[in-house]
């Protein structure tokens, strides 16, 4: 007996030694646990998760869930209990964290679930045959048995004792015959799963601004975090401008996700910078990436239009917006300076934002302006200046002067034809009318051209009210056509 002692705590230094606190989500953890006879039978536990708002470094940012016979109300023969992973790790001689291959992000949720669902039921501990009975009145769990338990269900095994899948198969109680051997224990248990020596963020890179890019004013730092499909799912992305800390987006994903950061380039000295992201996942397992831009607020440069660059279908009535990176000039933005083309048939008028940076446009034609199905190109001259004076930077080299220019297509007007297509049998000598009508369907006069283009095979002749015509608003106009054969 002394010589089977000696040989386990050996065996079980081994592993010690080679030990990392390394997590994902459903990993298996395992501590040292004396039991009968003095021997080490282990302890275990269920990974759950990090508190995102602590320093992952920290073994109380994480949390566990263990079956454990921790005696206190309203367990008080024990039970399943949520513990950080700092009371896990100080207890006893800590062994290791194990993991199983292939388990993708969906079965590392269904065990957290499966744990969290009996921590919220009420459970005991039992050392015997109730060492995995979750359907009894009050279930029960030995730890092992509980681990067990959770990756079979998540794994869509069976369950039942002798008859199961999971991490050690067809495990039971014991073998009911010398040498009344145990199957399922947690060091056995541990042994069947895999050493998890390493962990991190499966990948994080920014996407805006891209290397090199020049910014000005409040600027939307945007990044993307992945964790893969066998991850834990990502949490949070922290931003640094030059190292110095800027920003969080703290929201989770079960694989990957966007995150963002709104910042005030204003805060920086012009020139070169770089910004760094941090990504995390549910794990506190990191990983970076990192890009150098460039601040430039010493000229005036536009940073967005309403509509933007090549966008299609724009309504008629869409005003115009501009936004700028600094507080500018209003008299310096009128007609003579912002072109339209085709032109426009009045006017615009100018509405400033309270900081002088945003203006939009107001036509005063609703009626005429803007035309349907028309493709506009708008160009802001640099006559366009700052309150300083400065000339708007339109063409973005960092120095004063430059047009900006950008185009968008308004949407075509909406009929209602009535009816939209008609089918009529006609012989050889004989013709048919037709007669249909047209709807303005929008709130302003529509001016159309209505063209012949009847299909006519050799033979057939045709005659329609074809030619142009204005729509008043709702306006309905009935068209006719004779068709002969």
């Amino acid at each position: 007996m002394k010589k089977v002692a000696l040989m386990l705590i050996l065996s079980l230094a081994f592993i010690n030694a080679g030990a990392r606190e390394y997590f994902e989500k459903g990993d298996a953890l395992y501590r040292e646990k004396r039991d009968i006879g003095g021997l080490s039978f282990g302890h275990t536990g269920i990974y759950g998760y990090w508190n995102t708002n602590k320093d992952p470094s920290n073994r109380e940012a994480h949390w566990e869930f263990e079956s454990s016979v921790d005696i206190g109300a309203p367990r008080p023969n024990g039970g399943i209990w949520l513990f950080t992973f700092k009371y896990f790790f100080e207890r006893t001689e800590f062994w290791s964290v194990r993991t199983m291959s292939g388990l993708d992000w969906e079965i590392r949720k269904k065990i957290i679930e499966t744990a969290r669902y009996f921590r919220f039921r009420y459970t005991e501990y039992n050392w015997n045959w109730g060492y995995k009975n979750p359907l009894a009145d009050t279930a029960t769990f030995r730890c092992d048995g509980l681990v067990e338990y959770c990756y079979e269900i998540a794994l869509g095994h069976d369950w039942e004792p002798g008859n199961n899948g999971g991490i050690i198969i067809n495990d039971t109680w014991i073998v009911p015959a010398p040498p009344w051997q145990h199957t399922l224990y947690p060091w056995r248990q541990m042994e069947a799963l895999e050493l998890r020596e390493t962990a991190e963020l499966d990948l994080i890179y920014t996407v805006y601004p891209e290397e090199g890019y020049t910014i000005t004013g409040n600027f939307v730092f945007e990044a993307y975090a992945s964790d893969g499909n066998l991850g834990s799912g990502t949490a949070r992305v922290d931003f640094f401008v030059d190292n110095d800390s800027v920003g969080t987006d703290l929201h989770k994903s079960n694989i990957g996700d966007w995150y963002i950061y709104e910042w005030d380039s204003r805060t920086v000295a012009n020139g070169e910078h770089t910004l760094r992201v941090k990504g995390y996942d549910q794990a506190g397992n990191t990983n970076e990436a990192q890009v150098t831009f460039f601040v430039d607020n010493s000229v005036p440069r536009i940073i967005t239009t309403i509509p933007d660059k090549g966008t299609p279908n724009i309504n008629v009535d869409t005003p115009i917006n501009i936004a700028f990176s600094k507080e500018m000039d209003p008299a310096t933005v009128n007609g003579g300076i912002v072109l339209f083309y085709p032109p426009l048939h009045g006017g615009f008028t100018t509405d400033w934002n309270g900081d002088g940076k945003t203006v939009t446009l107001s036509l005063t034609s609703p009626e005429q302006d803007l035309e349907y199905c028309t493709n506009y190109a708008i160009t802001i001259t640099d006559g366009v200046k700052d309150k300083d004076g400065t000339q708007l930077d339109g063409d973005a080299n960092g120095e004063p002067g430059g047009n900006y220019a950008f185009d968008f297509t308004t949407r075509l007007p909406n009929f209602t034809l009535d009816p939209t297509a008609a089918a009529v049998s006609i012989k050889e000598g004989s013709g048919a009318n037709f007669s249909i009508s047209i709807k303005n369907d929008e709130q302003r006069s529509v001016s159309i051209d209505l063209e012949d283009d009847v299909a006519n095979p050799g033979g057939w002749t045709t005659s329609s009210a074809s030619g142009s015509f204005t729509l008043d608003p709702n306006q309905t106009v009935p068209l006719s056509y004779h068709v002969f054969n």
